[in-house]
């Protein structure tokens, strides 16, 4: 997870876009650091498509195994 962490935190605001179809898979990964931070790079953008594949993810019934401070 660091080197995933690493490459989130380098990635600058304005390639977010064009990352996108690497940033969404980010959402499920297995460390909730770089879940978080794919998250907060994604949220940021003024994205229909990005904004429903995140709230389909809400619904997703894996979303329901993390823990409480995750979910929040």
């Amino acid at each position: 997870p660091t080197v995933r962490l690493e490459v989130l935190g380098a990635l600058a605001a304005e390639d977010v876009p064009r990352h996108h179809d690497l940033l969404l898979p980010l959402l499920k990964d297995p460390a909730r650091m770089v879940r978080g931070k794919a998250l907060h790079l994604l949220v940021r953008q003024p994205d229909a498509f990005v904004h429903e594949e995140i709230l389909v993810l809400l619904d997703d019934k894996a979303f329901g195994a993390f823990d409480l401070d995750e979910r929040r």
